[in-house]
């Protein structure tokens, strides 16, 4: 039996609570299980229980408090925006996820609230301090995303495992980033020559800005809320592999005469 059953079975907390729980349990067992393919699935989902609660709160402590000895330097931190640029990154915090549910942004502003913006401040600073990423566009949003259903201290163990795996989740250098671009290109061109040619014109293949809804902002800016929380879904069970998947999908669904009005 998981932590989260236990607590469900003391506090006969309600279904809807219980449901978040289990998203939780889901999405660190699930990277777990595509980082450790050599372990048995018995090992790799006992990272949702209640023994492995207490370690994984642990390494969070001590990654932060190696990051910030005094607690006062957490209410200043600065956010390091991992390539994302800081204008786009400030757009994430005050307007992108305003229609998401209540428990993570509040109907009265279009900003992530105050403690929200903190805890992502905290889990970007750590993972770029401790785990060494610099850059790591796409990283900023799905942190947020964890977030609206882990703590801190789940959200850091979930990326920690990411990164330890890069070729299956994340582009964590400018090179990996491109290739992800040049790749996604590729494709489109041997699948989809009349999009190919249309979208190179307008420059919506562009690294350095045209695909940054797909491989910089991980669909929050195309996608309803409860599709992005989907799509998450997929992509920790699946990696990297699900993005294009998803990308090459969402321009099939696009005819050539809408795609000429759309560019």
């Amino acid at each position: 039996m998981s932590f989260f059953d236990i607590v469900l079975t003391l506090t006969h907390i309600d279904i809807t609570t219980y449901d978040m729980q289990n998203i939780i349990l889901v999405w660190i067992s699930s990277v777990e299980r595509l980082v450790n393919p050599h372990l048995p699935v018995a090992k790799t989902d006992s990272h949702g229980t209640v023994c492995m609660r207490d370690p994984i709160e642990a390494k969070w402590n001590l990654s932060l408090n190696a990051v910030f000895p005094n607690e006062i330097d957490r209410e200043d931190a600065v956010s390091p925006d991992l390539g994302l640029g800081q204008e786009t990154l400030n757009q994430l915090i005050q307007h992108d996820y305003k229609e998401w549910n209540t428990s993570t942004i509040d109907k009265q502003s279009d900003a992530i609230p105050e403690k929200g913006v903190k805890s992502l401040t905290l889990i970007l600073c750590t993972v770029h301090d401790i785990l060494g990423i610099e850059y790591c566009p796409p990283l900023p949003d799905v942190a947020t995303i964890l977030l609206t259903h882990m703590p801190e201290s789940y959200v850091f163990a979930t990326i920690r495992e990411m990164i330890n795996d890069t070729s299956n989740f994340l582009p964590v250098c400018q090179k990996d980033y491109y290739s992800w671009c040049k790749t996604y290109a590729v494709i489109v061109k041997r699948m989809f020559p009349a999009h190919y040619k249309a979208m190179e014109e307008c420059g919506a293949l562009d690294p350095s800005k045209g695909l940054d809804p797909i491989f910089k902002r991980f669909f929050v800016t195309i996608l309803k809320r409860e599709d992005v929380l989907h799509f998450m879904d997929i992509f920790l069970i699946e990696g990297c592999k699900a993005i294009f998947r998803l990308a090459l999908s969402l321009l099939q669904l696009i005819s050539k005469k809408e795609l000429k009005v759309r560019v």
